[in-house]
Parts: C-alpha cells; structure tokens; sequence
C-alpha cells in the first residue's frame, strides 16, 4: 500500500505491508502495520471471504472488505513498538496454494467520527 492510502489524519503516513515471502511452509510470515504512534492499538483481521460491497463505516480510511459475523473470521490484537510497528505473525504452514485469505488492518484515528481507520485489504496466498 502507497504511503497517502486509506491515511488517518491525526497522525503521518502509514502504511500496511508483510513480513517476508508467502511462501508455504515459512514459519516467519507476517503482516504488519507501520507509521503508528509507539503504543498505539492495532486489531489485524483475517477472513477467506471478502465483502464484494466494501461499505463505508467511518469517515477516513478504507471501506471494510471483510465480513466480522463470518464464521471463518478471526482477529488479533497488537501494539504498535518504539518505532510505531504493528505486527501480526502468521505463519505459512499450510500447502502451497491455500488461499485467498484476505486481511485487514484497523488503528484508532482521532480524526473520525468513529474514531478508527481502516487499511486495505491485502490478499494472501501461500504459494508454493
């Protein structure tokens, strides 16, 4: 994601990214979220399904591209290091082509009604 993208704001540019190679069977994957202030609560959000309607729940950021009721949804709480990185391991031990699974990021934002911001949705695949 483009630093500028999906940006809240209240506080600099900041963007969403992995950690290392979707590659099947490496342990190490992950993703993360950078450009947050140190401390600052990051929920990272996975699904195998994606909402094709993307609605608009805030005022900044992205729409939401997952489904919080589905069944197959799962999320995660982290904090942002000294150095304003959120990060969320998810290793790839599962065969080579599992996949999609699409992730989405969420931070606080003062500047919002709601007060959050909503990254894109990234699509993962454990390739092989």
């Amino acid at each position: 994601m483009p630093a500028g993208a999906c940006q809240c704001p209240s506080f600099g540019p900041h963007s969403e990214g992995v950690r290392g190679p979707m590659t099947a069977g490496f342990g190490g994957f992950g993703v993360t979220m950078t450009g947050l202030p140190a401390g600052q609560l990051a929920v990272f959000a996975l699904d195998f399904r994606f909402n094709p309607g993307m609605p608009v729940i805030n005022g900044v950021g992205c729409p939401l591209g997952l489904f919080p009721g589905s069944p197959t949804f799962f999320s995660a709480v982290r904090f942002a290091n000294a150095a304003g990185t959120a990060a969320f391991g998810l290793p790839l031990l599962v065969p080579a082509g599992t996949g999609p699974i699409y992730q989405q990021a969420v931070t606080l934002c003062p500047a919002d009604p709601l007060g959050i911001v909503l990254t894109p949705v990234q699509q993962l695949w454990a390739c092989g």
